[in-house]
């Protein structure tokens, strides 16, 4: 019986610290694109009808400009600069025309409280006017917390202003907003990311579980107990037999000291951007862009 739970609490521990895991990302990485592409909710705050908009507007946008517009949420980004995130997912996805340069990416990381935009090179003498009108349209909503209302504000506001580099765009076939049609969405895609909530709520009911089995198992075999050997350290389960003396044999020498500790390495450049899976983009190249204030 005391076997089978604490193999239980075993994988409830494991399965807890994969969850966590894929919430905290390690500085240096970035979350994969979505089939969507366009629209990885990674934090689940986007509606259905919003991403569906992003999606049918970016595929006309690219299809008579090569601009692409795209929106990421994630919980959290470990100990990484939003910045520097924002630069390597940019760069990694392939945001945007290769030869223009022309991608923009919105990224929301809602743990944080924080959102970055950026824009490729082709687009920056566009910079200042869609930092500022991301900022105008997504920072009401975003401060109480109205993250799908506020991304699809500041989409909308994004695409305005590429319309004023391309002229007017034939975005006839695309729904009006939230409140209008949803577009196709590819059959499999998922709608983002498991939020961070599931995983707390998967903690507390791991450590109910443990609290649980441990007082079973203190009323039924007596459990296993924490102990001080001699000599320091701590470990669980029940005491250990004493050690048989050893006689005969060498005593041990010296141990010899540290060797020479490894030699270092320079770090490359930042990769080139690559083309995501929707899209045909081939872009990456920032050029600039600006977060919340």
């Amino acid at each position: 019986m005391r076997r089978w739970a604490l193999l239980l609490c075993a994988l409830l521990f494991a399965l807890l610290l994969g969850g966590c895991s894929q919430q905290a990302q390690p500085s240096g990485t970035v979350v994969e694109p979505t089939e969507l592409f366009y629209a990885a909710d990674y934090s689940g705050v986007l509606s259905a009808e919003t991403e569906d908009r992003i999606v049918t507007v970016n595929d006309a946008l690219f299809e008579q400009t090569g601009a692409q517009v795209v929106v990421v949420t994630v919980d959290f980004i470990g100990s990484a600069d939003i910045e520097d995130y924002a630069y390597t997912l940019f760069n990694e996805w392939g945001i945007g025309s290769a030869e223009r340069n022309n991608g923009v990416l919105l990224l929301l990381v809602i743990g944080n409280d924080d959102y970055w935009v950026m824009t490729g090179y082709g687009l920056a003498q566009q910079e200042a006017a869609i930092v500022n009108a991301v900022y105008e349209n997504l920072e009401p909503d975003f401060a109480v917390g109205e993250y799908d209302s506020g991304v699809n504000k500041a989409f909308e506001a994004i695409v305005a202003e590429l319309e004023g580099v391309y002229g007017p765009l034939d975005l006839s076939a695309a729904p009006a907003g939230p409140a209008g049609g949803q577009a196709a969405r590819p059959a499999g895609s998922a709608s983002g990311g498991i939020s961070l909530v599931f995983y707390i709520i998967l903690g507390v009911i791991a450590l109910v579980v443990i609290v649980v089995i441990s007082s079973f198992c203190g009323l039924f075999g007596g459990g296993w107990r924490y102990h001080r050997p001699p000599g320091g350290g701590v470990w669980f389960g029940p005491p250990r037999p004493p050690r048989r003396p050893f006689w005969g044999g060498r005593p041990r020498g010296p141990r010899p000291g540290p060797g020479p500790g490894p030699g270092g390495f320079g770090g490359g450049p930042r990769p080139g951007g690559h083309s995501g899976p929707r899209g045909g983009g081939g872009g990456g190249t920032r050029g600039g862009g600006g977060g919340r204030r």
